[in-house]
Parts: C-alpha cells; structure tokens; sequence
C-alpha cells in the first residue's frame, strides 16, 4: 500500500490525516474500515473529520456531521454516531 512505502520516511514526523473519506458517501463504514488502517500504517497523532455541517441533506448523502441547521431540526448524522461511539 502507499501508507507502507512511506511508513518508514515519516514514522519520526507529526502526522495529521485531514479530509479523509469516502467519494462514495458511505463516512460511516469508512471510518470504521479505513480509519483503523490509516492509523496501523502511519501512526498519525490525529485523524480529522472535515464537515462539521453540509447543508440539510438527507442523512448518508454528505459529509456532514450535523445535519438539521437550516430546519433547526439538528439531528446527528450516523458518521457523528460512529465518530463518538455511538454506533459501532
């Protein structure tokens, strides 16, 4: 993999894995696959999610974590649930 021909060139550097996702929508099943990858291959001291809110779109088709702003209806997208443990 990529992370591996580079592990050994960055494993004495701060490293922080930004805007990391899937194009395909699915943040949830993402996080819980990648994340755990990312984090064995380079070690990061952080991983950070990178849209807090994305406009009131239906939950599953953004990268928002909150969702209902507009509405004042807020509502915690299931990628917000993963991310804090709610959902595993």
């Amino acid at each position: 993999s990529v992370f591996g021909q580079y592990a050994d060139k960055i494993k004495d550097n701060r490293i922080w894995v930004t805007e990391t996702g899937d194009t395909m929508l699915n943040q949830s099943n993402w996080v819980v696959d990648a994340y755990p990858k990312i984090r064995n291959a380079i070690h990061p001291e952080t991983i950070c999610q990178f849209v807090l809110w994305d406009g009131d779109i239906p939950d599953g088709q953004s990268f928002g974590l909150i969702n209902g702003i507009e509405s004042g209806q807020y509502h915690e997208s299931n990628l917000f649930k993963t991310l804090t443990g709610s959902i595993r």
